[in-house]
């Protein structure tokens, strides 16, 4: 996968995130908590103090993690110590760092290795499967659910399937009160 990148003639980059890829899946959280909820990447804001990959560490951590701010420089240096992005790009004013799912099970690895805790995880994922499915639904996180996409382009999701959903989530609610 590559791609180049030049800031020649574009904004200033407002925000950042992490793209994990296999080539054909794309990881990605759900979102509830927005005014419409959407199913997103993950990433933000840029803070004054940062430089963008810093935004997009940040944002990957704290999504994926709910790591504090005393874990997040610790963290950031490491991993930008050994993980160099398999493509960076920009979307507009936002910049776009993609690795691939190797890097993120070394990602979790390195994670593991600090001893470091995740309010979403009972125990630290180490794999791409614990990642998405052992992880713990709380109402207040930005990001609730981890997600796998197909890597393709236009994805469209028809309003027949999400009516589909909404139908069974309401049979569900019924048995379950």
């Amino acid at each position: 996968m590559g791609c180049g990148f030049s800031t020649r003639g574009r904004n200033p980059i407002k925000g950042a995130g992490c793209i994990f890829t296999d080539g054909n899946l794309v990881i990605a959280g759900y979102q509830p908590n927005k005014k419409r909820p959407i199913i997103s990447g993950l990433g933000g804001s840029k803070l004054k103090c940062e430089n963008v990959l810093e935004t997009a560490h940040r944002e990957f951590l704290e999504e994926m993690f709910g790591f504090e701010k005393n874990v997040l420089s610790k963290v950031h240096f490491h991993m930008e110590k050994h993980f160099t992005p398999q493509c960076i790009f920009a979307n507009g004013n936002y910049m776009n760092f993609v690795y691939n799912f190797e890097d993120l099970v070394k990602m979790l690895d390195l994670f593991q290795s600090f001893s470091i805790e995740s309010k979403f995880y009972d125990k630290f994922p180490r794999t791409i499967t614990e990642l998405i499915f052992n992880r713990k639904i709380l109402v207040d996180a930005e990001v609730q659910q981890v997600v796998l996409l197909p890597l393709v382009k236009n994805i469209v999701i028809t309003p027949d399937f999400v009516n589909d959903i909404n139908l069974m989530l309401a049979k569900f609610t019924r048995k379950s009160v």
